[in-house]
């Protein structure tokens, strides 16, 4: 029986194979359910390293399509760990996921500031992701002492008791391993970084993300209204990320079944425009937030209330990321933003030192 049942599994993956791997006058999209079905098969151990190549390349010059994005994810979640703290209003605003490699990474710090005005905020990524390899969340938290290799339910605890969490896909999602090697050998993006981006681990409801074209931002946002989002703010942040430099920036909005589209100007916060700080390192970084929050640090405060306004928007504890950049910069000058980041690191190492 399990021989007949692998056979069909093999015979149905490469017909949807050939479906997308045809010339471009060919090719012929796949339904929600074979892209479940094909990203299901990649990931287990049935999947030989040569099928996961051609199937990820054959999507790459094709392009996946919203109802394929939607079955793609649909697939991570079914192979996720589950996640469900007990908090309201939790925002998944999963920050750079491949990480930063020309500006600086401060969604760390505007999630943290979100989190003590009350907001619960999960992030998440990993380290290292292809082909950008940037300095990532994981590396920031790290370099803050944050331990960021905390299992599935610890981090559900911790966003309970701190509101704010950070989780490693690789542990989410043990079954993404199988293809990591081959997504590594390659050299270019696939769907499987805009599937992580929108995966959703702990079906928040309310959502923040980013893409560095608006076609895929819509399209993200599709998936993410099939994913039942209350409310959803997708940006062209910087990097590609759903960080916002202060400078001009799109964002669209979706409410229910009302999407809108709006450009964000500094000005309209009450902040001036500021060109985008160049990255270093994690450890340089880490000092910068550490600074801002201490009152020692002005020249990136802005960006972090803009940032963490957005966030508090969002998570209902302000009417508009205008007061929402007033209550982060607030937070932040009252040395709440402070409190929360040793309260998190306590946390994570079991409440044993207390850092900075």
């Amino acid at each position: 029986m399990g021989i007949e049942k692998n056979k069909k599994q093999f015979e149905d993956f490469n017909k949807i194979l050939n479906l997308i791997a045809k010339g471009p006058r060919s090719v012929k999209s796949i339904t929600r359910k074979q892209a479940e079905e094909a990203l299901l098969f990649l990931v287990s151990e049935k999947a030989d390293p040569a099928k996961i190549a051609a199937f990820l390349t054959a999507m790459r010059l094709k392009g996946a399509d919203d109802e394929e994005l939607v079955g793609f994810c649909n697939a991570l979640w079914k192979s996720r760990y589950k996640i469900a703290p007990k908090v309201k209003n939790l925002v998944d605003a999963c920050g750079p996921y491949s990480g930063r490699t020309k500006t600086l990474h401060l969604t760390v710090p505007a999630a943290i500031a979100a989190s003590a005005a009350g907001v619960p905020v999960i992030l998440h990524s990993n380290s290292k992701i292809p082909p950008k390899y940037g300095i990532s969340t994981a590396d920031i938290l790290e370099a803050l002492n944050v331990k960021s290799d905390l299992s599935p339910a610890d981090v559900e605890k911790m966003i309970e008791f701190t509101g704010f969490g950070f989780i490693r896909s690789s542990l989410l999602y043990p079954d993404l391993h199988h293809i990591g090697d081959v997504r590594i050998s390659l050299s270019y993006q696939t769907f499987m970084n805009t599937c992580e981006v929108i995966s959703n681990p702990a079906n928040a409801k309310l959502r923040l993300f980013g893409a560095a074209h608006l076609k895929y931002l819509e399209r993200m946002l599709y998936v993410v209204k099939e994913q039942k989002a209350s409310h959803a703010i997708g940006v062209a942040g910087m990097e590609g990320s759903d960080e916002l430099p202060l400078m001009s920036a799109v964002m669209f909005e979706l409410q229910g079944n009302v999407l809108s589209k709006h450009i964000l100007r500094p000005e309209y916060f009450g902040l001036k425009k500021q060109e985008k700080f160049a990255v270093k390192d994690a450890e340089s970084t880490a000092q910068v937030i550490v600074g801002v929050f201490k009152g020692k640090e002005r020249d990136h405060i802005d960006q972090i209330a803009l940032n963490g306004g957005i966030r508090i928007y969002l998570g209902k504890k302000a009417s508009s990321i205008e007061k929402g950049v007033e209550i982060a910069r607030d937070i932040i000058t009252d040395g709440s933003a402070m409190r929360k980041l040793n309260e998190i690191i306590e946390w994570s190492h079991d409440l044993t030192n207390v850092y900075f």
